[in-house]
């Protein structure tokens, strides 16, 4: 259970902030290389999102995103 909350708060973590620069979630998981489809999964909640995919993410500098304040806010 505790996995499946802590990946659920990444996520909302992550949501949010593209919901608060306005960036859409197709325009972030391109930028991040991640198919779009599995990116709304994660968002959604009905899938986990991977290490790797948080590098990704972290890396697109227009997304601000920090993987210290992701992992442990």
């Amino acid at each position: 259970m505790l996995k499946a909350s802590f990946e659920t708060s990444v996520s909302k973590r992550i949501r949010e902030k593209l919901l608060s620069k306005g960036i859409p979630f197709k325009v972030a998981a391109e930028k991040a290389g991640i198919p779009a489809k599995r990116f709304y999964r994660v968002m959604d909640g009905s899938s986990s999102l991977h290490a790797d995919e948080v590098e990704k993410l972290c890396r697109v500098e227009e997304l601000e995103l920090n993987p210290t304040e992701l992992l442990c806010p």
